[in-house]
């Protein structure tokens, strides 16, 4: 309905009442034009954002309304300067990268020593904004290796920030290669669900002016994982209720089957007395006749032959008149 309201608010036709109904039974369908052929609106279309979170894009926005990073630390937040001590011990492998212990609570960064400084400048300027539109810091719990991730969370929603360097490959000889640093940084948003965003530099210090773009995308992400959470609890709502639906369905299935059976067992009962009392009328009926032809052929017996037969007839019998 939203993209239909937007296709009316902007003149694009659609497709009529019963149009994929005609096209499937194999109907000609003439398909309506643009008034003009050179008619292209941009048309944008955002997800549900919740009146809470509009506000507080309003107050973060109004908070960094013409701000830039600074070239330097100024009181630096509590997260930026332990990393900062945490970094005076760092060490290097065979890459140009510094490492800090796993064991210790630091921002994720992945940068060279030239970097080190502008990156903790772009984390704290971050932070500091971030601390002002309500979020909450925290370190992860360890995991395998001991180490712990930081972690941004607003409304519930916990978002990683990943800041590294970016390096390009360089070859040396025909076989072999080597990376080179840049000095330009990269910033990844990650959240829930697959949530990404990652933000380049495409000059030296080039986030300095856009930590708007930063805080918006951040604040998308939020609101991108927390739409994400309402649609799959909607998906495990209907999910359980088809679960439900099933079991009911089954539950009922099964009743309807017993009461089959038992049916079934009462009408084969009923058929073999139905059909024992057939034997019985046809046994009855052959008696009858049996019986009858004795009568009837006892009627012409003589007094000596009813004599002879005293054993079996009674001495009161008397031979009845078949009319």
């Amino acid at each position: 309905m939203a993209i239909k309201k937007k296709c009316i608010k902007y003149k694009i036709p659609t497709p009529p009442h019963g149009y994929w109904a005609k096209k499937a039974a194999g109907h000609k369908i003439k398909i309506p034009k643009f008034s003009t052929d050179n008619y292209n609106p941009q048309i944008e279309i955002y997800p549900y954002i919740p009146d809470k979170i509009k506000e507080i894009i309003v107050t973060i926005k109004k908070t960094i309304k013409g701000k830039r990073i600074p070239d330097k630390l100024n009181k630096p937040i509590r997260f930026v300067r332990d990393t900062k001590k945490a970094y005076k011990k760092a060490y290097m492998f065979a890459d140009p990268f510094l490492h800090v212990p796993p064991i210790q609570k630091v921002l994720d960064l992945k940068v060279s020593a030239n970097s080190l400084s502008w990156a903790l400048i772009v984390y704290d300027s971050i932070l500091k904004a971030l601390e002002k539109g309500e979020y909450q810091f925290y370190y992860s719990s360890e995991d395998r290796y001991g180490g712990r991730r930081f972690i941004a969370s607003k409304l519930g929603v916990p978002i990683n920030l990943y800041i590294y360097e970016i390096r390009k490959i360089k070859k040396t000889e025909k076989y072999s290669q080597k990376y080179e640093m840049t000095g330009l940084l990269a910033l990844k948003i990650s959240g829930k669900f697959y949530r990404e965003a990652i933000i380049y530099e495409k000059k030296e210090h080039g986030f300095k002016n856009q930590l708007a773009k930063i805080l918006n995308k951040i604040e998308y992400t939020v609101m991108s994982t927390i739409e994400d959470n309402r649609l799959r609890r909607m998906k495990l709502l209907q999910e359980r209720k088809k679960e439900r639906l099933k079991k009911i369905f089954l539950s009922r299935h099964k009743h309807l089957k017993f009461i089959k059976n038992e049916e079934k067992k009462r009408f084969c009962a009923l058929m073999n007395d139905a059909t024992m009392h057939n034997n019985c009328n046809i046994v009855r009926q052959y008696l009858e006749a049996m019986e009858y032809q004795w009568r009837k052929e006892s009627c012409s017996f003589t007094k000596e032959q009813k004599n002879k037969l005293n054993p079996i007839f009674p001495t009161n019998f008397r031979v009845l008149s078949l009319n």
